[in-house]
């Protein structure tokens, strides 16, 4: 089962996070800061990052994201936050973040979220994400369309963004005379 690394600076919310994580088989560890965070991935080695992004210390969730892509590079980001703006989706998507939770969220969005990234992290080397092969960026929040994700019952189908949930659906179409090619369109 994968490793969690949750960051929050709130005890209590800490403490449920991982009670909530550890029930489904995860291996979970917690810090308080981002600098402890950094500390116990380095001997940890998360496989998903669930980390608060207003922390009350000198790094925040995005920082501690960056900080240890750089010797976790397959780790998997979930941003949690109380305070979604746009400009916050907008750092986190260039961050690479492969999830957004706003607070308060759902037990069952927790749960699908770490689900889906440590499926995501576990790929083998050199498998072709289906999402990695769209182009371009979502036309409501500028989210790279690599951060797609099936959405519920129709999978292979149609595409809801990780951030603002636009949806989008993948369609072929014809590129010369011989050739498709595959294109992502917003669905109204």
């Amino acid at each position: 089962m994968a490793k969690v690394l949750v960051v929050d600076d709130e005890p209590d919310y800490r403490s449920q996070l991982k009670s909530l994580l550890t029930a489904e088989g995860y291996q979970v560890e917690t810090a308080e800061d981002g600098v402890r965070a950094i500390e116990l991935a380095r001997a940890f080695r998360p496989d998903v990052l669930v980390a608060d992004w207003m922390l009350r210390s000198s790094r925040h969730g995005i920082q501690v994201c960056e900080s240890l892509r750089h010797t976790l590079p397959s780790l998997v980001t979930i941003l949690i936050t109380g305070y979604p703006t746009e400009q916050l989706r907008a750092d986190a998507a260039r961050a690479a973040v492969f999830a957004f939770l706003e607070k308060p969220f759902e037990a069952d969005e927790l749960r699908d979220a770490v689900r889906r990234a440590a499926d995501y992290g576990a790929r083998p080397a050199g498998a072709v994400d289906p999402a990695a092969r769209r182009i371009g960026h979502c036309s409501e929040c500028g989210t790279p369309l690599p951060l797609l994700r099936p959405a519920d019952g129709e999978m292979g189908q149609s595409w809801a963004c990780a951030f603002c949930g636009n949806t989008y659906r993948a369609v072929l179409e014809p590129d010369g005379p011989n050739e498709l090619r595959l294109n992502v369109r917003a669905i109204d």
